[in-house]
């Protein structure tokens, strides 16, 4: 039986957006109310068929009706149903029509949720308050028949009374909506004289209603572009009358700052039909575009992330055989000094080639400044093979970077941003003529008489990396502005005028030094001073053997290997045999899983890659483990942001061993495991 119309708590909600039904349900749950949710018109139909529902929430855009739509046929089957329209694409005609279709109210999603439960309570409370009016006329028909004197009277009385109150809800029923619809109402004139504008108006401009109706359309607007907008609306709108459609522009607000606006707008016109005004709804999107931009960036960072990680995984998987070998062939070549020295010079720029992927990682992050020793000529190389895709080909690149220079302290992004502004600001100083850019790094020592006029540098070594252009030069009038924030000299609209600002604040927190020296017509060489990191060596300058004891890591145990490079896998295999280690290769995570489903007890220990086709590394752990469940499992990646060093007991890992690896970090990782 359904529920009597007087004391149920049913409240339809109709909304396509499954996120949006949920919260909805989930909140008028909170309220003690019974929601019944429906993703469509049809399942809307249906469910008033099963129950007399008293209170509707309609979304206006459904996929097989129009919200508006739906309230007429909802009316039809109970012309009590109080409708909520909750709408995220609300207009001036969608606001109009959904009165003039009898909804209770009407409300902007994404809006406060109070607003929006205000109305459904309020909804209620004119059910009943409706119903009891019922009961009144209901007592007041049964009382007619025994007073017939007093029915024709006490009928006139109530129908007078309830015409009244349904005048009076009407009236309050547009005020309210008028007053809180999420968008600035107002009327205005042929001139553009504001009237009647609402308390939306007021919250998103910043001026009161007392100073709106002072102003007129074009107050809007900046002082200078004040006539100009005054003509332009006159012009376009009274004279073409053209179709209304909604618009975007710029106002300023009552503070001075400028805000994104959407404008919906349509003709007033008179008794016969001659345009005297027009009525518009201002919405701010000022907050909606913030988010699109912020949008874009954090897509554009996860894309840049995702390569990064790639290239760090692939590029860990080639440096693996190549410490891998030259460690063994130096082995090898004990008592050869000479050979052993130029393996070491390997096994120095592997390392290097290792920093440098860490480096790019870090390039795929949004975060604060991150000092640790680098090298900075590595950074400019690769810096400098982006450049070279865009910049215009009558601009020759000519560069002398000293690839022995000192480690300085510093965060690798920023000196990829201070290196890269110094190259695009020369590189459009010769955008019109083209011409040379040149690129120097080398280290110098600076004492007491070179630091005495700057604020930073103190004396010692330093890494000096100077960029010099052959363009248009810099006035002298402007040499000493150039590093103010905002300062430009390009055209309006081209540059902001940060950039030279910007690099002055990351080379003064790194305590360093930039200058510039310019002539105009000449170029410009801007020269920056960064400390070398006081723990750091000169690279190069000795002859330095790096000695790899394996006496500690010997064992005889049988290694089972996984990995789907077959360059890794067999490195791998050789680096474990010198310890002793009799080892058993798999090229993929179901073969892996196969042999030791075969022979579970032939295997002390597993090291497993974990990015490979098919199966990860866990995943082919937890196999494992499925069979055998004490095997230890040493957990090989090139670079995954999914696993975390401090939950690999919750993956069921006894180590993790990073790409690339050598001799040492094996054994050690290796005995470890198996002790």
């Amino acid at each position: 039986m359904a529920p009597q119309a007087h004391d149920n708590n049913l409240v339809l909600v109709v909304d396509d957006d499954p996120s949006q039904l949920f919260t909805l349900e989930d909140i008028l749950k909170e309220e003690n109310l019974d929601p019944i949710c429906c993703k469509s018109a049809r399942e809307a139909l249906l469910a008033m068929e099963k129950f007399e529902v008293n209170v509707a929430i309609l979304d206006l855009r459904l996929p097989d009706d129009n919200g508006l739509d739906l309230l007429r046929k909802l009316k039809k089957k109970n012309p009590r149903l109080r409708a909520i329209i909750n709408t995220a694409f609300a207009t001036l005609d969608s606001a109009v029509t959904a009165v003039n279709e009898e909804a209770f109210a009407f409300v902007k999603k994404m809006g406060d949720v109070r607003d929006l439960l205000s109305y459904v309570h309020r909804a209620f409370h004119q059910h009943l308050t409706q119903y009891s009016e019922t009961l009144k006329e209901e007592v007041n028909k049964r009382t007619a028949e025994l007073s017939l004197a007093n029915k024709a009277l006490r009928k006139e009385i109530n129908e007078h009374r309830h015409a009244e109150k349904e005048l009076l809800e009407s009236r309050n029923k547009l005020q309210t909506l008028i007053e809180t619809v999420p968008m600035g109402l107002f009327e205005c004139d042929i001139n553009g004289a504001i009237i009647q504008p609402n308390s939306t108006l007021s919250t998103i401009t910043g001026y009161t209603k007392k100073e709106l109706l002072q102003m007129r359309l074009s107050d809007f607007y900046e002082q200078s572009s004040k006539q100009k907008n005054l003509q332009q609306y006159r012009n376009y709108l009274v004279e073409n009358l053209p179709d209304p459609e909604p618009y975007f522009t710029q106002i300023q607000h009552k503070a001075g700052f400028a805000m994104d606006i959407q404008v919906d707008w349509t003709y007033k016109r008179d008794e016969n039909g001659q345009v005297i005004g027009f009525v518009c709804a201002l919405s701010d999107i000022s907050q909606q575009k913030k988010l699109e931009e912020q949008l874009r960036h954090a897509q554009k960072m996860e894309t840049i992330s995702t390569l990064a990680s790639g290239i760090a995984h692939d590029f860990n998987n080639v440096l693996v055989p190549i410490i891998g070998y030259t460690e063994l062939a130096m082995k090898e070549l004990e008592g050869q000094a000479e050979a052993r020295y130029d393996l070491n010079q390997v096994i120095n720029a592997a390392e290097r080639a290792r920093e440098l992927v860490q480096q790019i990682l870090l390039f795929s992050y949004k975060g604060g400044q991150v000092n640790k020793p680098v090298f900075i000529h590595v950074i400019l190389k690769e810096a400098l093979k982006f450049l070279k895709a865009s910049i215009p080909a009558t601009i020759e690149i000519r560069k002398s970077i000293d690839a022995d220079c000192s480690r300085v302290t510093a965060d690798p992004t920023q000196i990829h941003q201070v290196f890269t502004n110094l190259c695009v600001n020369a590189c459009t100083a010769m955008s019109e003529t083209g011409g040379m850019l040149e690129v120097y790094l080398d280290e110098v020592e600076l004492d007491n008489k070179d630091v005495r006029f700057t604020d930073n540098l103190e004396a010692g070594r330093h890494v000096r990396l100077r960029v010099k252009d052959s363009g248009v030069g810099i006035e002298k009038k402007n040499i000493s502005r150039i590093f103010d924030p905002f300062f430009t000299t390009r055209d309006v609209g081209d540059g902001t005028g940060l950039g030279l600002a910007v690099v002055q604040g990351i080379v003064n927190s790194h305590n360093g030094y930039i200058s510039v020296e310019s002539e105009p017509g000449v170029g410009s060489t801007f020269t920056v001073y960064f400390p070398v990191a006081k723990e750091d060596k000169m690279q190069g300058n000795e002859l330095e053997i790096k000695q790899v004891s394996l006496d500690n890591y010997q064992g005889d145990e049988k290694v089972l290997i996984v990995d789907d490079e077959t360059a890794v896998v067999e490195i791998l295999q050789r680096m474990l045999e010198h310890f002793g280690y009799q080892v058993t290769s798999c090229s993929s995570g179901p073969n892996a899983i196969d042999a030791f489903r075969e022979c579970p007890n032939d295997f002390d220990i597993v090291i497993t890659d974990q990015t490979m086709p098919k199966l990860t590394g866990v995943q082919v752990a937890n196999e494992l483990h499925a069979i055998r469940a004490e095997v230890p499992i040493i957990l090989s990646t090139g670079y995954s942001e999914n696993i975390n060093p401090n939950a690999l007991d919750e993956l069921g890992i006894t180590a993790l061993l990073k790409k690339p690896y050598e001799l040492t970090v094996i054994g050690q990782t290796l005995r470890a495991a198996l002790t």
